[in-house]
């Protein structure tokens, strides 16, 4: 692993001494003299990121001072089978984690992204003989999540249900058929989890419940699901 980061290292290196460099937008010439306002630093908008497979995202660069006059980025994978760089975005193509190296052309300055491509969420209904409802009202800092969220049941870290909106008067709630192999001496526990396709986050709510095969919660009565 260290030697293909040293690598990608050594292959930005090269294409900065022939002065061109990839950019999201395409090929861009380096400014040798940008040197009325210099960069003094390099960050990314994002220090990690967690995407799914088949996913496209894409990492913004931001320059101190940001009026920079050449904002042009080269940006590589450390491994391209997890994530690909390609010609206006980033390609989430198989699961497993990975840095994405950026370099300036002002200032030549470096920053990484480390980046989580999940299995996409979603769960087969013939995968598993036995289910369990839930009707949730869900809430993430006080709000309802908007349509860019999707919200998960978990079992040992599995996808086993997607929640799915039910419209209820003036309100929503979401709705879980939870699936799992049946109830087992140790039952299993079922906690929830959220993934945003803008912000790139997953994060888990705090209540969780233990697998039994019954339902939970009803649409005149659901069980809250919250994160603070």
């Amino acid at each position: 692993m260290r030697r293909k980061l040293v690598m990608n290292i050594r292959y930005l290196l090269f294409c900065a001494a022939f002065s061109v460099v990839l950019t999201s937008c395409g090929l861009v010439e380096f400014d040798m003299n940008d040197e009325a306002q210099p960069v003094m630093s390099m960050t990314l908008d994002h220090d990690t990121v967690y995407v799914m497979q088949g996913d496209r995202f894409m990492l913004k660069p931001v320059f101190t001072p940001d009026t920079i006059s050449n904002q042009a980025v080269l940006y590589v994978s450390n491994d391209t089978e997890v994530a690909a760089v390609e010609a206006d975005s980033i390609h989430a193509v198989g699961t497993g984690w990975t840095t994405i190296t950026a370099m300036s052309v002002s200032g030549r300055f470096m920053a990484t992204c480390e980046v989580c491509v999940m299995p996409r969420w979603e769960v087969s209904p013939y995968s598993y003989p036995d289910e369990m409802f839930v009707c949730a009202r869900v809430s993430i800092r006080g709000k309802e999540p908007d349509d860019d969220t999707m919200v998960a049941a978990l079992i040992n870290d599995e996808v086993r249900g997607v929640g799915q909106w039910l419209t209820v008067g003036n309100y929503r709630c979401m709705v879980f058929r939870i699936l799992n192999s049946g109830v087992d001496e140790v039952p299993d526990r079922v906690e929830f989890a959220c993934y945003n396709r803008k912000t790139f986050r997953v994060e888990y709510f705090k209540q969780w419940l233990i697998y039994d095969g019954e339902a939970h919660g009803t649409p005149a009565n659901p069980i809250p699901l919250t994160i603070d």
